[in-house]
C-alpha cells in the first residue's frame, strides 16, 4: 500500500504521461544527433518511459524517499552503447555541451568500486534540457557503456548477482577474473582500431609515394592501390579513353586469392605485374568490349586481364589454368569454360609472347 505522498507522485506522473512521452522522444533525438555530428561508432541508443505499474512497484519498495515527482531521474531512461572504450568519455563530452548534466547525481560507475571488488560498469549521467520548454528541467538518465559492459551487466542480471554481499567466494574470483577479462578486452579493441589506422595511414602513404617494396598485398593495401597508384589509372585511362566506356567502381578482393597464387605477395610485386602485363590486358579488355559493344566495365575487369595476361604470357597450362580459376569459382563447369576461354586467348594473342 502506498503512502499519501507517494499516491500523489504515481497521480502526478499519471497526468503527465504525454510530457514523459514527449521528453523521452527529445532526448532519443538529441542523442542521435550528438553521434552523427561527431560520428561516433556506437552499436546501440535503447530507451524507455517507465510505465506507471513499474513507478508504482518502485515507490512500494522505497518508500519515503521521493518527495516529489522530479525526484526520480529515471522516469525516462537512454541507454549508449559504445563499440570502444574511448567512446564513452568523447561521447559525455560532447553531451555535456549539449545538455544540462546533474553532476551531483550522475555518476561514473566505472570508477566506483574498490580494487577488491567485482564487477564491470558504466556512467551515468542525469541530464536535462534547459531550452525554456515544458520538458525544460525534467530530469532523465543516460547510461553510456561499451558493448563489453553491456555483456556483463546483462550477464550480472540475470545471474542475479547485483554486489559482492553474500556471494560465495569461489564466485567471486570467478566474477572478477571475468571482469578483468572484459576490461582488458576493451582496451584491446581500442588498441587494434589505433594500430589499424595506424597500418592504413602508412600504407596509403608508401603507396601514394611509390615505396611500396614492404607494403604486403592485402585488402586494404589493394583497395588504396586501385585508387591511387598512377600506373594502374594510367592503364584503366588509357582503356576508357580507346574505347569511351564508363567505369563501375568496385573492389574485388577475391582477385587477392588469384594474385597470391601467382605469387604476387606485395603492392611492389602487383606492380611489377602489372608493368609486364598491361599492354596485353588492355588489348584483351578492348576487344572485349568492341565484341559485346559494352557500354559499362567494372574495375574487376581491369584486374581480371591483367591476371590472364600473366597466365598468357607465361604459357601456364591447362591444369595450372583449371587450379588458377578453382581459387574463385565452385561450379565445374563454369571453370571449364573460363579455361575453355583462356586457352583460346592465349592463342588468340600468342603473338604478345
Amino acid at each position: 500500500m502506498l503512502g499519501r505522498t507517494e499516491q500523489n507522485i504515481l497521480s502526478e506522473y499519471n497526468k503527465k504521461t504525454d510530457l514523459y512521452n514527449k521528453l523521452e522522444k527529445k532526448a532519443y533525438e538529441t542523442i542521435d544527433e550528438i553521434i552523427k555530428k561527431h560520428g561516433f561508432f556506437v552499436m546501440e541508443i535503447s530507451h524507455r518511459t517507465k510505465t506507471s505499474q513499474s513507478l508504482e512497484g518502485k515507490l512500494n519498495k522505497k518508500a519515503g524517499k521521493y518527495h516529489n515527482l522530479t525526484d526520480i531521474t529515471d522516469l525516462v531512461g537512454m541507454r549508449v552503447i559504445c563499440y570502444f572504450y574511448d567512446t564513452v568519455d568523447q561521447f559525455a563530452n560532447a553531451l555535456r555541451g549539449v545538455l544540462k548534466v546533474d553532476e551531483k547525481n550522475s555518476i561514473d560507475k566505472r570508477a566506483s568500486l574498490q580494487a577488491t571488488q567485482f564487477g564491470y560498469l558504466s556512467l551515468h549521467y542525469i541530464c536535462s534540457f534547459d531550452d525554456g520548454s515544458d520538458i525544460s528541467g525534467i530530469p532523465f538518465e543516460i547510461q553510456i557503456r561499451t558493448v563489453m559492459q553491456h555483456a556483463w551487466a546483462e550477464i550480472e542480471h540475470d545471474l542475479g548477482y547485483k554486489s559482492q554481499f553474500g556471494v560465495p567466494h569461489v564466485i567471486r574470483r570467478d566474477f572478477s577474473r571475468l571482469a578483468g577479462l572484459l576490461e582488458i578486452a576493451d582496451k584491446e579493441f581500442v588498441a587494434v582500431r589505433d594500430n589499424t589506422k595506424q597500418y592504413t595511414e602508412d600504407v596509403k602513404r608508401k603507396i601514394m609515394e611509390g615505396n611500396t617494396a614492404d607494403v604486403l598485398l592485402d585488402s586494404f593495401s589493394f583497395d588504396t592501390y586501385i585508387d591511387t597508384n598512377k600506373q594502374f589509372l594510367n592503364y584503366v585511362n588509357d582503356v576508357l579513353d580507346a574505347t569511351h566506356v564508363e567505369i563501375e567502381k568496385s573492389y574485388p578482393e577475391s582477385y587477392i586469392l588469384q594474385l597470391q597464387w601467382l605469387g604476387i605477395e606485395s603492392i611492389q610485386h602487383l606492380t611489377e605485374l602489372l608493368e609486364k602485363n598491361s599492354e596485353l590486358a588492355k588489348r584483351i579488355i578492348t576487344d572485349q568490349i568492341n565484341m559485346y559493344e559494352l557500354d559499362i566495365v567494372s574495375t574487376g575487369m581491369f584486374l581480371r586481364y591483367i591476371c590472364h595476361a600473366e597466365l598468357i604470357r607465361k604459357h601456364y597450362n591447362e591444369v595450372q589454368i583449371r587450379r588458377f580459376f578453382e581459387l574463385t569459382t565452385t561450379d565445374p563447369e563454369r571453370v571449364s569454360k573460363q579455361v575453355k576461354h583462356l586457352l583460346n586467348d592465349a592463342e588468340k594473342y600468342k603473338d604478345f609472347c
